[in-house]
């Protein structure tokens, strides 16, 4: 039987929102989920190839093939696209987990492409450029897979890839989840619990858990913080900065403790 149809529904759930550039070992660190849980993989970025055949992990992959240009000769895909599949997986899986502890979906920044290049290929032509009301639609799709992290059955880890914020200056001013979208990358910390920033800091992967230096990040199981008994480094000086190693075995641990012993 599942451990999740065991569960109370009451039980509170990990909602993670993961980002960092590409190197910061975000999809590696999922090595570190404790071996009690039963990992389904979303694998949009194609990345996650070294994980198959863990216990306890089942990864899937949704990735297109190259899209033909219109007016080729080239047979066209047949079939769903990577995000139509993905969407449905996505859906079933937190409607009806069955043995599914925890669901990850890496990449949302590759899923937002994916559903740019599903729109476009409904119309005929991939290489076009969308328009207003088709990146409407994008940010549609995109906000409803988050909606359905505020609260979830099951665990949730979401990650993304990163953008720089640069000034006209061209400093550097912040960093955000890179999702297409005007307004969505710095509402998209609203839909999770947990947002973190996977860094490198020397020759350590940590990951930032506060609000400082203009990265979006926050923590409401304390994590990073003295009385959790994991804090790892403070910097910065107006605001402080809190990093802590990489580590899932870390966080389901304190989600446990803050909500005494209630999750498995």
């Amino acid at each position: 039987m599942s451990k999740v149809s065991e569960m109370d529904a009451s039980r509170p759930r990990l909602s993670c929102l993961l980002y960092g550039e590409s190197g910061t070992k975000k999809t590696r660190s999922l090595l570190t989920v404790p071996s009690s849980l039963n990992v389904k993989i979303l694998d949009f970025d194609n990345g996650a190839f070294f994980l198959k055949g863990k216990p306890g992990i089942e990864v899937l992959t949704f990735v297109d093939p190259p899209p033909i240009p219109k007016g080729s000769k080239e047979a066209k895909t047949k079939g769903p696209l990577a995000w139509q599949r993905g969407r449905d997986e996505i859906i079933s899986t937190l409607l009806r987990p069955g043995d599914t502890d925890l669901l990850v979906v890496d990449t949302i920044t590759t899923i937002s492409n994916a559903i740019v290049r599903a729109k476009l290929e409904e119309k005929g032509d991939p290489y076009a450029q969308p328009t207003l009301q088709e990146w409407g639609a994008v940010i549609r799709e995109l906000t409803s897979v988050f909606s359905m992290c505020l609260d979830p059955r099951i665990h949730v880890i979401v990650m993304c890839h990163e953008e720089v914020m640069q000034s006209n200056e061209g400093g550097v001013i912040g960093y955000r989840p890179m999702v297409n979208g005007r307004k969505l990358p710095n509402q998209m910390p609203n839909f999770f619990d947990e947002v973190y920033r996977a860094v490198e800091r020397g020759g350590e992967y940590k990951w930032q858990v506060s609000k400082a230096s203009g990265a979006l990040a926050k923590t409401r199981l304390g994590m990073g913080f003295a009385n959790t008994g994991v804090i790892v480094e403070e910097t910065g000086q107006q605001k402080v900065e809190k990093f802590i190693l990489q580590s899932w075995t870390k966080v389901f641990k304190r989600l446990k403790e803050e909500f005494n012993g209630a999750v498995p």
